[in-house]
C-alpha cells in the first residue's frame, strides 16, 4: 500500500518537472488545455499586465506591450508553482520558473529534469545548462557588414538554491537567441 502511494506521488511529480520544461514554446492556450485536461488537481490563475513603451520618430506614438502570466499551484504532498511567462496573449510561452519547496524532493527533481531526452541538457557551470537542441533559427542579415547571420534559440536553465526560505530551489527557462558558431561551441561535448 505504502508502495503505491509512493509511485503515484513520483509519477504525479515527474509529471510535473517534465510538464514545466516540455511547455517552453507552447502556445497559451496549449498549456491551459493541459492543465484541464490533467487527472491530477491544479489551481491556476492568470495575469495580464499591459505596458506602455514609446517609439520616437517624428511623431510620439504609444506601442502597448502585454505580457500575460500564468500560474500554477500543486499542493499535496509537496508544493510546487509553476510560472508561465508569454509576451502576447496567446503567443507562446517564452519563459517558465518553477519554484520547490520541499528541501528533500529537490535534488530528486533537478535529477529529472536533466535526464529529459527532448532537451538534452549541458552543463555551462554550477547553475546554468543549455539545451543540446535548438527550438528556432532565424537568418538575418547584418546590417554593418551586409552577411547574412544565423541565429538559434535554445533552452536554457538557471538552478538557483536558497537556503532557510520556504522556497528552497527556484529554476528558471527561457529560450535565448545566439549566433549559431557561438551555441555550437557551448553545446559541443
Amino acid at each position: 500500500m505504502r508502495r503505491t502511494i509512493l509511485l503515484t506521488l513520483n509519477a504525479i511529480f515527474i509529471f510535473f518537472d517534465s510538464f514545466g520544461q516540455d511547455y517552453l514554446g507552447d502556445k497559451k492556450a496549449d498549456i491551459i488545455i493541459g492543465l484541464n485536461d490533467s487527472t491530477y488537481k491544479i489551481s491556476f490563475t492568470q495575469t495580464v499586465v499591459q505596458v506602455d513603451t514609446f517609439w520616437y520618430q517624428n511623431d510620439t506614438v504609444t506601442h502597448l506591450d502585454t505580457i500575460v502570466n500564468l500560474k500554477v499551484s500543486v499542493n499535496g504532498f509537496e508544493k510546487i508553482e509553476l510560472e508561465y511567462f508569454f509576451d502576447q496573449f496567446d503567443n507562446l510561452c517564452d519563459s517558465i520558473e518553477i519554484k520547490y519547496y520541499c528541501s528533500q524532493c529537490v535534488d530528486k527533481h533537478i535529477k529529472e529534469l536533466l535526464v529529459n531526452k527532448e532537451r538534452k541538457w549541458r552543463q555551462l557551470d554550477k547553475d546554468n545548462y543549455i539545451s543540446r537542441r535548438q527550438t528556432t533559427k532565424t537568418i538575418i542579415k547584418d546590417p554593418t557588414t551586409s552577411r547574412t547571420v544565423t541565429k538559434v534559440g535554445s533552452p536554457y536553465m538557471t538552478i538557483k538554491r536558497t537556503v532557510d526560505n520556504p522556497v528552497c530551489a527556484t529554476i528558471y527557462f527561457y529560450i535565448p537567441m545566439m549566433d549559431k558558431d557561438k551555441w555550437r561551441q557551448l553545446t559541443k561535448k
